[in-house]
């Protein structure tokens, strides 16, 4: 959540985390707020926090428009194919994740026990 690190245009090898910022700022609101109750995150980090957060980084014309988003995209019915989706059981983004195939949408579905988030992206450390 640092706003100076997070408004650095300069390509390099952080250059990533703005650009999962803008994907949340202008399509997919995937704010993490604190829950309610018998949270370790502030109460403070809320919907309106993160909707500061993108104004200040991207400036007014960015807000996440999630209709348009589900619709462009197909929202619960992807229309694609051959498309595989890998869960973790640690991740708490799996829930955003297609969680079982089905004859409407037929997909490859790989669970990782005890795996968290990106782990899947990670090599082979018995590789070079």
């Amino acid at each position: 959540y640092d706003r100076d690190h997070l408004k650095n245009t300069a390509s390099g090898e952080d250059s990533a985390d703005r650009l999962w910022w803008f994907q949340v700022c202008s399509e997919v609101a995937y704010f993490q707020v604190a829950p309610q109750n018998d949270s370790i995150r502030s109460s403070k980090i809320d919907t309106r926090y993160h909707l500061d957060l993108c104004k200040d980084i991207f400036g007014d014309g960015v807000y996440p428009d999630v209709a348009a988003t589900n619709l462009y995209y197909g929202g619960t019915k992807i229309a694609g194919s051959k498309i595989v989706f890998t869960n973790g059981s640690q991740d708490p983004w799996r829930r955003a994740s297609k969680q079982t195939s089905s004859p409407d949408m037929p997909s490859y579905i790989i669970s990782c026990h005890n795996c968290g988030h990106g782990t899947d992206l990670r090599g082979c450390p018995q590789s070079p």
